[in-house]
């Protein structure tokens, strides 16, 4: 993890207070959407039965933006990401792997328990050495979403087909390689509401005011649990100085997301090794999050002498 260090500052007595009132609304309006989000899918059954792209007509339906910012606001905005469910299940829910083999060159499919959202099973490429119907590994009978990332879609790709107790009960759905173009208005539509759901993200992760374990709960994306994140915050003009052991481009891919202090995307790339250094000034005072995602399994972890080498802050 690169994050900044403890430092004292005058804004800090400002600060403070401004972000536990900002984090006592973020939970309060995060429990309310997820009561009303889980009383759609009571009425709504059927929809868990189908794959939902996150793409701009997705988001333009009411109330979408705010559960997304209140659920998952660390944006990833490299992959193609679709969900199913919640379904029940009972013994099985398996993967139609052939289908994402020809769809995307890296592809992650994680399970998730319900209504907890915590992280419980993943069936990847990185794992994957058979094709056909892969199955996750359950805790055992109960309700699961299942997140998929494709990075790197390919022509005519698909989200595959999804079997749960033997039966195929989620078909299979379009991934088209556009789908992400929503990302370069998405920041416009930041209001005063949001900034406050948000305020108390960029003064945490600056002042570290709280346990480092803490943090990272909070801030972190429940997402693939094969990644390695790099996070903290950056001032409007800044860059980061981005490197990476040579030997490492060729196992890993490197992905930088700067996100504004409400919690949007304002830049985003992928560092590779003919571009590592300084990359493009941020547009904002904000914060950065840093995807290394695996291109194939078995790797050497980062030690941490490597870790604290691979992101630094370049001051304007």
């Amino acid at each position: 993890m690169t994050a900044t260090g403890k430092r004292f500052s005058w804004s800090a007595l400002y600060e403070l207070p401004l972000s536990v009132a900002s984090l006592a609304l973020f939970i309060a309006t995060r429990g309310i959407l997820q009561r009303l989000l889980n009383r759609y899918h009571k009425r709504n059954a059927a929809h868990a039965l189908r794959w939902q792209l996150l793409s701009g007509e997705f988001l333009a339906r009411p109330g979408v933006l705010p559960i997304f910012l209140t659920t998952a606001p660390r944006w990833n905005t490299h992959a193609v990401i679709a969900t199913a469910g919640p379904v029940d299940v009972k013994e099985e829910l398996a993967v139609w792997s052939d289908t994402a083999r020809r769809s995307s060159s890296e592809w992650f499919f994680v399970l998730y328990s319900y209504p907890r959202r915590a992280t419980v099973g993943m069936v990847s490429c990185l794992s994957a050495n058979d094709s056909g119907w892969l199955s996750f590994k359950l805790p055992g009978p109960g309700r699961y979403l299942v997140g998929a990332r494709y990075y790197g879609t390919k022509d005519a790709a698909e989200f595959p087909a999804l079997r749960i107790d033997g039966v195929e009960n989620v078909p299979s759905a379009a991934a088209p390689s556009d789908t992400n173009r929503f990302y370069d208005s998405l920041a416009l539509r930041g209001n005063l509401f949001f900034a406050c759901l948000s305020y108390h993200v960029y003064p945490i992760l600056k002042f570290q005011w709280v346990k480092k374990s803490w943090i990272e709960r909070m801030f972190l994306p429940v997402g693939n649990p094969e990644t390695l994140f790099l996070y903290g915050t950056i001032e409007a003009g800044q860059r980061l100085n981005c490197r990476m052991d040579l030997s490492r481009f060729g196992t890993h891919r490197y992905f930088v997301t700067i996100y504004s202090r409400v919690s949007l995307p304002v830049l985003w790339y992928e560092v590779r090794a003919d571009t590592q250094g300084a990359g493009p000034a941020s547009p904002a005072q904000g914060y950065y999050l840093i995807r290394l995602q695996p291109t194939r399994g078995g790797l050497s972890p980062f030690d941490p002498r490597e870790r604290d080498g691979l992101v630094s802050v370049l001051q304007a």
